[in-house]
């Protein structure tokens, strides 16, 4: 699967967020705010394609519909792109996970949700309404 997060630097109602860094290499993530994630799984339309890429319809639509709408000039987005997977392991089994904030490996209860190993960011861009 394909993941896209996105970063705004103003809020969905338009009000600059305060404190944007923009960040300077594809390690650092934005801290000013939480990112709008995409999800999407490859359709074979694009498979031929000679880049990743998504279709415009379901998920990754409604994920960022709201973002794009309401973009006003000035406003920058940042987007960085990863892959990764689903998996599923069930609920009251032990899992390692890691832990963002304290930055190691954890072994935590399972709560039998679907979830989400993705990679490094493999690509970031910016985007800027005019």
């Amino acid at each position: 699967m394909c993941i896209y997060k996105v970063w705004s630097t103003h809020d969905l109602g338009g009000t600059p967020h305060d404190n944007v860094k923009w960040p300077t290499s594809l390690k650092e993530m934005p801290k000013w705010a939480s990112p709008v994630e995409a999800f999407t799984s490859l359709d074979p339309e694009v498979y031929p394609w000679v880049a990743p890429g998504v279709s415009w319809n379901g998920d990754f639509k409604s994920s960022l519909f709201g973002l794009l709408f309401n973009g006003k000039p000035g406003q920058k987005l940042y987007v960085t792109f990863h892959v990764g997977f689903e998996y599923k392991t069930p609920a009251g089994q032990v899992e390692t996970k890691w832990n963002d904030v304290l930055q190691k490996w954890e072994n935590v209860t399972s709560n039998g949700l679907i979830g989400y190993a993705l990679s490094e960011p493999l690509a970031a861009s910016t985007i800027e309404f005019k």
